[in-house]
């Protein structure tokens, strides 16, 4: 637990130079897809399903519609690429 009276003369003084100057360091985008993707949604029929699932729902739906390129990556997350 953090200390509620921290010692005062450690804090950063205003108008002294910063002690991160760059800031918090961005997500990278594979964290923040994933992030994303693990959240649960409401669908309309009322069920809550992860977004993910409802992404490879999707792309096997149109597999099997008979898009070439939906089928491939379907193919690639399964079996792995040649």
């Amino acid at each position: 637990m953090a200390n509620p009276n921290p010692n005062q003369s450690t804090r950063w003084k205003k108008g002294s130079k910063s002690p991160n100057p760059k800031g918090r360091p961005e997500q990278p985008w594979k964290a923040v897809f994933r992030k994303e993707v693990e959240k649960l949604i409401v669908t309309k029929s009322g069920k809550k399903e992860q977004i993910k699932h409802l992404i490879a729902k999707a792309q096997i739906a149109e597999a099997l519609k008979g898009n070439t390129y939906a089928f491939n990556a379907v193919a690639d997350r399964m079996e792995g690429r040649p």
